[in-house]
């Protein structure tokens, strides 16, 4: 029988990862809860739970530290806002309501990473995400690879310009 601290020590050898309304444990073999201090926090958004739960699995694999999932809902985006993020990986779906829950992202959370996550992804979508303060694209069907890359590529971009800026002033 296990005693309290094996338990304690299990538990910190768990990667808590929510999605919805329900809280999943994932293993991450080798890795202890000090090990995830460094990891860039990231919430998934996304309306249907498949694309969600594999996008998520695809950040962590990456080196992310996936700290929630939710859907597009009132409620979902305050969950979001709660757990305060750096980077939110958003599928806002059609119409002028994702653009507004992207205003409303970037007004509680102004330095969050803002990726959209979308199938169909037009010219109009890209310039009227811009101009709601997305910092990158993340297509459907998923490419592991792409959408590291992308993250990535985009955060060395932003430290770029950050560092740009400081030396110019």
């Amino acid at each position: 029988m296990a005693d309290a601290g094996d338990a304690k020590d299990r538990r910190s050898d768990l990667f808590h990862y929510h999605s919805g309304e329900q809280a999943h444990e994932t293993r991450r073999p080798g890795r202890s809860r000090k090990d995830y201090r460094n990891m860039l926090k990231v919430v998934v958004v996304d309306n249907n739970a498949i694309s969600r739960d594999l996008l998520s699995t695809i950040l962590i694999n990456g080196g992310h530290d996936v700290i929630g999932g939710s859907n597009n809902s009132s409620a979902g985006l305050a969950k979001v806002i709660k757990l305060r993020p750096q980077i939110v990986c958003i599928d806002v779906g059609v119409g002028d309501d994702g653009m507004e829950m992207l205003d409303t992202l970037r007004a509680a959370l102004p330095k969050v990473l803002l990726f959209l996550v979308s199938g169909k992804i037009s010219e109009e979508t890209v310039q009227n995400a811009l101009q709601h303060g997305v910092h990158g694209f993340i297509v459907k069907p998923f490419n592991a690879i792409t959408v590291i890359a992308t993250i990535r590529n985009t955060i060395i971009k932003l430290a770029r310009q950050h560092r740009s800026g400081a030396d110019g002033a």
